[in-house]
């Protein structure tokens, strides 16, 4: 691959690299780039994954109360605790691009300073 020199990075994290020319970003097919001229905007969200969450806690809660063995009891904790962790908010970078695809960058609970800062940069980039 070929680096441009005159190309300068604005951020580099976890979510992906700023730059001044492009973005690059990770997804399931593997590091993608998106030239600047194609981005038309940049949202951050929050989003909770309530329904994941509200699943593990019904089953937890069932298995807990319903099947009397230590073993049982163990599972139904387990399921409730993974229903709690799925209340908290993974940070998404949405960007859209001028053909109309609208690409999440996602993230860990523990980024969402790192996703503010990605999409912060890059909309200052854009703007």
């Amino acid at each position: 691959m070929v680096y441009n020199l005159h190309e300068k990075t604005i951020i580099n994290n976890d979510f992906g690299m700023v730059t001044d020319r492009k973005v690059t970003y990770s997804s399931q097919k593997g590091r993608q780039d998106i030239p600047l001229e194609h981005i038309v905007s940049v949202s951050y969200e929050l989003k909770p994954r309530i329904f994941a969450g509200l699943f593990c806690l019904s089953v937890g809660l069932i298995v807990l109360l319903s099947l009397k063995a230590m073993m049982f009891y163990i599972i139904g904790a387990l399921l409730m605790c993974a229903g709690l962790l799925c209340f908290r908010s993974s940070p998404v970078v949405i960007i859209s691009t001028g053909g109309g695809n609208k690409i999440p960058v996602k993230g860990k609970p523990n980024q969402k300073k790192e996703a503010e800062a990605f999409a912060r940069a890059l909309k200052k980039q854009l703007f």
